[in-house]
């Protein structure tokens, strides 16, 4: 072989990349055709490989007799020659660095390293190389030395070698200013989390929270605080983790970008994960996978791949569970990222336990612990709970108390430790023989720290244990609520079995979600899990198919949860859940008993006679107790917000309401005569936080959403709850309750009654509305900043939704049970990019903050926003623009469209009236602009000729025809409440909280009911009651003649 051909093969083994023959050329002074003819040669014996216009070390390749001296003079030839052609920099100092020109290597792999969007591994090396050139050469700053001391933590978290990430961090972070401090303080939380170290990851977290403040960086301390409250939620924080998540979330959606937002979402994920929230983790994990390719990349999206799968295995959905876990591992090893498969492990070993095939899970635990041996050593003692929970499966039971031992040792101590010592504490008590002594008090006082902090999935596991080893069938009761709470339905058939519900409604609400899920599963799970006892009783209980059966059932189910006190479990206190006697068994008192007991206390305390009247009611739990001294002989009554007031006898309220009464949004709500004097309250319903959203009906039920993004479904008649389930953020839009059904032709469903509603972040959420256990039916993400703020509406079996963008809102109109978004207006960017004229369809539209409206076929809503806003109609079935107006002024309240005339209202006082279905044809018998309207803050009723419209603290009566006042009622305190009329009978609320009932035809007040916080929602009305939601956080149900 020639001098050329030995160096040139050199040149190949030492360059970063395929060497081009003129670079060869000029390193080796040679001419290049030489180097082509050699090269050519050496191809076709295989000592090289041609590839990307360049030399590469072929299959043949043969490195002995390779010279260190010459290798590294030619290293340096190589690297002149391509920097003289204004090669990369990382190539240069690489191949400087190989030639031990340690100076010349030190800037160029420095800048390389740190160069926005460069792979993390191969910036990774480069980091560890210009480190290495530093020790040889000193020369680079103290800031540049920290940048890349954190690129190489980045390159070993992502490798699973979390300790040695930290190593680099500590020196990283006293290395770093400012911002960049501040976002190394927040990767080391993450990874000490990572390591099971949360105390000194919430160590971390504060301090990178307070360098933040200091900072004016808000957006920052949002990402930290929903960091920390991640690591609070580890440590046995429960609230305060949910306070701090409330408050950091809060933060981003006002001041981060969207990859902020985007890991803030991801913290709470990872906190619903861990507390065994899972119907909450499925969806969250599910819009995070949605995303993670387009912010974060290909590992990224692996690994919220991989969670999902964890989340989706525990609400029963076991196929796509299993094709997630699959797409996770291959992109895992592709990637050469080995995080994700690690994750994919746990899920498919947590996935077979959910459903009991023991072997399957010993098998993926024994993957995991593949894993844990070669890389990820700080998850020992998860792969040894996997495997020792398998093997109590399997009946194993000394196996897996050696598991439960090993799994101990791994496992840090104190604070550190504490969550996975409890989880190991409840495997090694599973894992004991039944013959031997249950250590009673210790298993008590375990159950009710597990569930004190919010560690829900041990807690049920010991709590169905106890059960079963106990006899306990009302401790089973308690873990059957609360895995249906949470969204477990292997986990509830387990509690149920054991607490005998088969022949009970309870019963049966937990064999639904059985049946539902079984004949999805994949044949040899369905045959393997239909085989377990508890199971096979599920399935054989016969379940009430027709609707009126099935809200019998629901509200059956609502009622024993109730009376088990299971439907205020989530915010139980330690001391409550003791009380409730899921530590210590204890006879529970009635309330009756209860109050009882309370007034002979009082008589003996207080030395007097007392007169005491009571409300013995379960359906409020307020109690009212007047005293009176010996001599008195009068008796003061309770305010008529205090009163309770009995529902009259065989009385069932029921009905169909929707936001401000009809698709029109006339604010009539019609054929129900209401309240024309108040007498009490039939009951009272408390959310945690402010309701601005109106309540709506359906059926018995009335439906609230709260701005802490829970959406309730009550009972009218006794105010008792059906269910509750949390958004992914606050809820201000009224939810939208209507019978849809798929329209899909012979054989389609029966329809199915669903609730809409929708949240801040743009998350469109479609579920059954009354039935229990949950069942979401559909979800739709209106896309990253487009919050939603107006109420949906429901034309032609579809659900209209709009948005409130920060450029442009949208339309969307969807098909729930199909699970299809017909159109959307404007089109979305990709679909105007194909078009070869311009189309309305395409132009943006400012954000919209009303709630839709539609007549005949046509929907009308306005935009808002600085500059000009418009009043537009679009077609219903083709999302095609029908007109838009001239600029009209910004519109935040909903249109009105009544008896063929469209009425739109603006933030400056114009009223507008044109004719249907038009946006400037001036109506018959109406002015087309109304002046006197000026600081109008709510939407007008509008009831043949007469429209009510609030303008600051009054309520104009107005004559439509002829522009005339006809009643002015001064309401004492703004009206932000649009009034809605029902019967002869206009109703509204203030901001000082009270609610007027006003005769329609002479403004008189009929009476007013005062709450405690601002009423800025719509009132709903049925005959007999009144219903109202505050900013006191309660919905109200009046009652009267």
């Amino acid at each position: 072989m020639s001098n050329i051909g030995r160096d040139l093969r050199a040149l190949a083994r030492l360059a970063p990349r395929p060497v081009r023959a003129e670079e060869a050329a000029a390193a080796l002074g040679v001419p290049v055709a030489e180097v082509v003819d050699e090269g050519e040669s050496l191809v076709a014996q295989g000592a090289l490989a041609f590839r990307d216009g360049g030399f590469a070390p072929g299959a043949q390749a043969d490195d002995s007799g390779a010279s260190p001296v010459r290798d590294a003079q030619l290293a340096g030839s190589l690297a002149d020659a391509i920097a003289a052609k204004g090669g990369e920099p990382g190539d240069v100092g690489q191949l400087f660095a190989a030639a031990g020109r340690w100076s010349d290597a030190r800037a160029l792999l420095a800048a390389a390293a740190l160069r926005p969007g460069i792979d993390p591994s191969l910036a990774g090396n480069l980091a560890a190389l210009a480190l290495q050139a530093q020790e040889h050469a000193p020369g680079l700053d103290r800031v540049t030395q920290g940048r890349l001391r954190l690129t190489k933590a980045r390159q070993f978290t992502a490798a699973g070698r979390s300790a040695e990430a930290m190593a680099e961090l500590e020196v990283a972070i006293p290395s770093l200013d400012g911002v960049e401090q501040v976002d190394a303080l927040g990767f080391a939380t993450s990874v000490a989390d990572n390591m099971q170290a949360p105390q000194r990851a919430e160590t971390y977290a504060a301090l990178g929270e307070q360098q933040a403040w200091g900072l004016g960086q808000p957006a920052k301390v949002g990402s930290l605080l929903t960091l920390h409250g991640r690591v609070l939620s580890r440590i046995g924080f429960p609230r305060e983790a949910d306070r701090v998540l409330e408050h950091g979330q809060a933060l981003l959606d006002i001041h981060g970008d969207t990859g902020q937002r985007f890991r803030g979402r991801l913290n709470r994920a990872w906190v619903q994960l861990d507390r065994g929230e899972a119907r909450s983790a499925e969806a969250g994990f599910g819009r995070l996978r949605d995303e993670a390719a387009g912010l974060e990349g290909p590992v990224s999206l692996a690994d919220k791949e991989a969670y999902w799968a964890r989340a989706a295995f525990a609400v029963g959905e076991v196929a796509p569970a299993l094709a997630a876990a699959d797409r996770a591992t291959a992109s895992a090893k592709s990637l050469g990222a080995p995080a994700p498969a690690f994750i994919a492990a746990i899920a498919r070993a947590e996935g077979a336990l959910y459903f009991e095939r023991f072997e399957d899970a010993l098998v993926a635990a024994d993957e995991v612990l593949g894993y844990v041996e070669s890389q990820f050593h700080e998850w020992e003692n998860r792969a040894r709970v996997l495997r020792g929970r398998a093997l109590v499966g399997l009946d194993r039971l000394d196996e897996a108390a050696a598991e439960a031992a090993a799994a101990l040792a791994a496992t840090p101590e104190g604070v550190n430790g504490l969550r996975l010592h409890r989880e190991i504490e409840v495997l090694r008590l599973l894992a004991l023989p039944a013959d031997r002594s249950w250590p009673q008090r210790d298993v008590e006082n375990l159950t009710d720290e597990l569930l004190a902090a919010n560690w829900n999935l041990p807690a049920l596991e010991l709590m169905i244990g106890r059960a079963g080893r106990e006899k306990d069938a009302e401790l089973a009761l308690y873990a059957t609520g609360l895995a249906i709470d949470l969204g477990l339905p292997t986990v509830a058939v387990r509690a149920a079995h054991l607490a005998k519900l088969w022949a009970d409604p309870a019963g049966q609400a937990v064999a639904f979600a059985a049946q539902g899920i079984v004949g999805h599963l994949p044949a040899e799970w369905a045959e393997s899990w239909s085989q377990q006892p508890h199971v096979a009783a599920a399935l054989a209980v016969q379940v009430a198919d027709d609707e009126a059966a099935s809200e019998a059932l629901t509200a059956q189910w609502a009622a024993v949860v109730a009376s088990a006190n299971l439907d205020t479990l989530e915010t139980l206190s330690p001391a409550q859940r003791r009380a409730q006697g899921l530590v210590r068994r204890r006879a529970v008192t009635s309330l009756g008993k209860r109050i009882l007991q309370l007034a002979a206390a009082l008589i003996v305390v207080a030395g007097v006679s007392v007169g005491v009247s009571l409300v013995l009611s379960n359906d409020e739990p307020d109690v009212i107790i007047q005293t009176t001294p010996t001599v008195a002989t009068t008796t003061t009554l309770p305010p008529l917000e205090e009163t309770p007031f009995a529902v009259p006898s065989g009385t069932i309220f029921a009905g169909a309401t929707a936001y401000r009464g009809d698709v029109g949004r006339s604010g009539v709500i019609p054929d129900v005569t209401g309240v024309t004097a108040a007498e009490g309250y039939y009951w009272r319903y408390g959310t945690a936080d402010q309701v601005v959203a109106s309540p709506v009906t359906f059926g018995k039920w009335v439906f609230i959403a709260s701005q802490d993004g829970s959406v309730h479904a009550v009972d009218m008649t006794t105010g008792r709850q059906l269910w509750t389930f949390n958004a992914t953020n606050a809820i201000v839009a009224t939810p939208v309750v209507a019978e849809l059904s798929s329209g899909a032709g012979r054989g389609e469903a029966p329809p199915q009654a669903i609730v809409t509603y929708a949240s801040t972040d743009g998350i469109i959420t479609f579920r059954e509305a009354t039935q229990t256990p949950f069942n979401v039916v559909h979800t739709v993400f209106a896309g990253e900043g487009q919050a939603v703020r107006a109420a949906p509406l429901v034309v032609d079996n579809r659900v209209v939704v709009a948005t409130a963008g920060p450029d442009s809102g949208r339309l969307f109109s969807i098909a729930p049970l199909n699970k299809t978004v017909d159109w959307t207006f404007p089109l979305s960017a990709g679909d105007c990019a194909g078009l070869t004229e311009s189309v309305p369809e395409c132009d943006p539209v400012g954000p919209i903050v009303g709630a839709p409206a539609a007549s005949d076929g046509v929907i009308y809503f306005g935009t808002s926003g600085v500059g000009e806003g418009y009043l537009y109609a679009i077609d219903a079935a083709t999302g095609q623009q029908v007109c838009r107006s001239v600029g009209l002024g910004s519109i935040e309240v909903n249109p009105v469209v009544v008896d063929g005339v469209v009425y739109a209202l603006t933030t400056t006082g114009q009223l507008y009236a044109f004719a249907v279905p038009s946006c400037s044809t001036p109506a018959p018998n109406r002015n087309a602009l109304y002046y006197d309207v000026s600081g109008a803050g709510a939407a007008p009723a509008v009831a043949g000729d007469l429209m009510i419209i609030p303008v600051g603290s009054q309520v104009l009566f107005l004559d439509l025809p002829t522009d005339t006042i006809l009643h002015n009622f001064d309401a004492g305190s703004a009206v932000r409440s649009a009034p809605v009329i029902a019967g002869d009978i206009v109703y509204f609320g203030n901001e000082a909280g009270k609610v007027f009932a006003l005769d329609l035809e002479t403004a008189a007040e009929l009476w007013t009911w005062q709450t405690g916080g601002a009423v800025r929602s719509s009132v709903t009305v049925l005959d007999g009651i009144v219903l109202v939601t505050s900013t006191d956080t309660r919905l109200y149900a009046i009652g009267g003649s």
